[in-house]
This record gives structure tokens, sequence and C-alpha cells, in this order.
């Protein structure tokens, strides 16, 4: 079976994400999930709850939704931090994966950086401090080296 990833991370940080996709798939054969990255046209990340418009709303749900699938899909959940207060979106993400990955040794959750809650520090989660360290890691995996 193909290795398929998904990274969540701050939606301002879409452009590096796409790099970062990019060179997992080059240089790891592997295939993304991670359609967040792509623009919506109906969809506005700026304007938050009920300060969307119903389009924007309609736009909210259909993300939610593909984003869901996309997390499902993957085998290889990969969430980015920064040490910093965010909104909510990519913690709601990470609460999917965790779901997703008990009872299910095929799913793996790597955080990429510092922990910055108490479900950074859950069983399921490998933590890793950079993105070159991820490349490694998953190198390793992928070669039947590491282990989760």
């Amino acid at each position: 079976m193909e290795p398929t990833f998904y990274i969540a991370a701050d939606y301002a940080r879409r452009a590096e994400v796409a790099q970062m996709a990019r060179q997992l798939e080059d240089e790891l054969e592997m295939t993304s999930h991670t359609n967040w990255i792509t623009p919506k046209a109906a969809y506005n990340d700026d304007a938050t709850g009920d300060a969307m418009d119903a389009e924007h709303q309609a736009g909210a749900v259909a993300a939610s939704v593909q984003d869901f699938n996309d997390i499902q899909a993957s085998s290889f959940f990969i969430q980015l931090s920064t040490g910093e207060p965010h909104r909510g979106g990519r913690t709601a993400e990470l609460g999917v994966a965790i779901a997703m990955a008990e009872g299910y040794s095929g799913r793996h959750i790597i955080l990429v950086g510092p922990r910055e809650h108490v479900f950074h520090f859950h069983p399921a989660v490998t933590q890793v401090p950079s993105f070159l360290a991820l490349r490694f890691w998953l190198a390793g995996y992928l070669a039947g080296y590491a282990e989760a």
C-alpha cells in the first residue's frame, strides 16, 4: 500500500505546507491528501464563526468534510506546531487523528515542533523537532528501520 499523509498547520502556513508536501512526495514517493492548501473560492478563513456570510459558512462545511475525509484517507497525520497560541482548526484535526488511530496500528501521528498542550503527549503521538527530522524519521520508517 502506498504511504499517504496529511499535514495540519495554521492556515497562514499553507505555502510552506505545500512545499513540504511536494518534498515528501518527491523524496519519499508518498501521496499527499493535504488538500486544504488549495485555495477554495467559497471559503474565507479570515472570517470566523457567525462573522461568515451564508456562502462562506457553506464553504466552511465543505472544507471541514473534505479535511476529515483527507485525514481518514492518510496513513500519516503530520501536525506542525509553533509553540504559540493559535486558532482551533489544527487542534481539532489532531483530535480526529487520535480518535482514528485508537486500535489501528497502521495510522501514525507525528508532531513537528514543540508540544503545545496535553494531547501532544498522547501515546499515539510521535514528536520530532523539525521538518528535517520528520523526513529522516519517515525515510527510516518506510525503509523498515524506525518504529512508531
